[in-house]
């Protein structure tokens, strides 16, 4: 009788649940920094009322603010918290997740952020242990999956005022590393696209303040061609260049924006599979052309090509005007006869037909993208 009920115990367990996985279902737009009662100016936290106008939806802060996230419909990435308290938190849809680590120097810190992330995964199975990698991957970070085993993968490069040489060659290694680690991708992007020597040249006190005539097109291009490696979150940094106390600077208008597409286009894209990324000529440093032989063909100079899968199979597009200087048009050929493109409209959210064209039983589409601009194309 003994033996039985331990049979019976042994074919329960089996057949339970396992604990819950977090998965991310919301594409994440974030900046460093987070709401504050009096926000100061050149400050990186501000007000509930700004980070709204700002289109944000993941603020860090500490848990005395959880609250106001809660009013203002903000996801919390919590700061200071223990995994004690994350177990409370389980199930409070306000807290998006609990940031571990700002980039960690190298391979010694991961057995000791392996534990902090496990902890709080038992503790809270809900929501992720957060964690951003700062420089290469392959060069400096290229055991800290297999080691900590994450459950989302965040790093930050700053082209703008670190140099554009090495933008795709991160985008490339840190794209390929979240997909062998079945994991979503998020990036920082620098919220003021102005040259360090330019802002500097406009003397102290006008750091954060000083206006580029291309941020608009610049950080355009940092966000789309970051869509078109399939990440799942745009984080700006820092708060500084985004608002001054509790209003937006012009830099912070131009987020603003840009968010407010991102808001359109993320309940998309989060649901997709990176399969590929391809780039016309000139090639950047460690990407590929589109092969020869591949359904897709983009004619014109300065496109990212990214191929993407949804749950049921369907084919999307995401392309992106690698020129931030001008507008361009991309001549979308697809090696399949009779197919609808659509472009998902960044302003509404609804999908939109595009006139194409037949020849040889294959589809022709024309597309135009503002300086540094990209689009989500359906292909049905």
């Amino acid at each position: 009788m003994l033996r039985n009920i331990l049979m019976l115990g042994v074919v329960i367990a089996m057949t339970m649940p396992a604990a819950a996985e977090w998965q991310m279902d919301e594409f994440m737009i974030s900046f460093w920094g987070g709401p504050t009662d009096a926000p100061k100016s050149g400050g990186n936290d501000t007000s509930p009322e700004a980070i709204k106008a700002a289109n944000m939806t993941v603020v860090m802060c500490g848990l005395d603010k959880l609250e106001v996230c809660r009013d203002w419909s903000f996801k919390a990435m919590l700061i200071g918290v223990s995994p004690e308290q994350a177990a409370e938190l389980k199930d409070d849809e306000a807290v998006w997740g609990y940031r571990i680590k700002d980039e960690p120097q190298g391979a010694d810190e991961y057995p000791t952020l392996a534990e902090r992330v496990e902890a709080f995964r038992e503790a809270d199975p809900n929501h992720p242990g957060y964690i951003n990698l700062g420089g290469s991957y392959q060069g400096l970070h290229s055991t800290f999956i297999d080691v900590v085993k994450p459950d989302i993968l965040s790093y930050d490069y700053y082209q703008w005022s670190w140099g554009q040489d090495k933008q795709f060659s991160r985008l490339e290694e840190y794209r390929a590393a979240a997909l062998d680690a079945g994991i979503p991708l998020v990036v920082w992007v620098s919220g003021n696209a102005a040259p360090v020597e330019a802002r500097k040249a406009a003397g102290e006190g006008n750091y954060y303040s000083y206006y580029y005539p291309e941020n608009m097109q610049r950080m355009r291009h940092s966000v789309f061609t970051s869509l078109a490696y399939g990440v799942k979150g745009i984080q700006w940094f820092h708060g500084c260049n985004v608002f001054d106390g509790g209003k937006l600077r012009l830099t912070g208008q131009d987020i603003a924006v840009i968010n407010g597409e991102l808001q359109k286009l993320g309940p998309v894209l989060v649901k997709l599979h990176s399969v590929d990324v391809f780039h016309t000529p000139p090639l950047p440093n460690d990407t590929r052309p589109i092969p020869d032989g591949f359904w897709a063909q983009v004619a014109e100079d300065h496109w990212v090509l990214g191929i993407f899968k949804d749950s049921e199979d369907n084919d999307f597009l995401l392309l992106a005007n690698r020129d931030h200087e001008h507008e361009n048009t991309a001549t979308l050929t697809i090696r399949r006869r009779g197919v609808q493109v659509d472009r998902l409209d960044k302003q509404t959210g609804e999908w939109v037909g595009l006139p194409t064209n037949t020849r040889y039983n294959k589809t022709v589409v024309r597309l135009v993208a503002a300086a540094g601009d990209g689009e989500l194309l359906r292909l049905r």
